[in-house]
């Protein structure tokens, strides 16, 4: 891939993101990756995503997004070794440090902590 090609596939994508997010002047993009331990029943795994799905009461956030891996082709830099991963948009750095200590977002942390074995998070603007 030449410079040429890196440039357009990255200015092609910012264009076509941004064309869905045309109201954003600032945005943040909260995302969380969580490994869970192996004895960890699917009833906590269950109540741990309706806990997640709850966050989207926090006036904060703008929009949630919670997932599994996906079913595609795998390929060399690839992890599909976790159980759950979050995104949380909010409209700016401000909100979400007011959403991280939010006391829905703190007795989810607290409330399931123990079930992980792992979690990364990715902050970006």
């Amino acid at each position: 891939e030449t410079t040429t090609e890196r440039d357009f596939h990255h200015t092609s994508a910012h264009s076509f993101i941004s064309s869905f997010l045309p109201f954003y002047s600032a945005m943040l993009v909260h995302t969380v990756i969580f490994w869970l331990k192996a004895e960890t029943t699917p009833e906590e795994i269950a109540a741990f995503e309706a806990a997640i799905d709850g966050l989207k009461a926090i006036e904060q956030v703008h929009s949630i997004y919670r997932g599994t891996p996906a079913d595609t082709p795998k390929r060399g830099n690839m992890d599909t070794s976790y159980n759950i991963m979050v995104t949380v948009l909010f409209d700016s750095v401000e909100k979400h440090n007011e959403y991280q200590v939010h006391p829905l977002h703190v007795d989810l942390l607290e409330k399931f902590k123990d079930k992980w074995e792992k979690v990364a998070v990715f902050d970006a603007d």
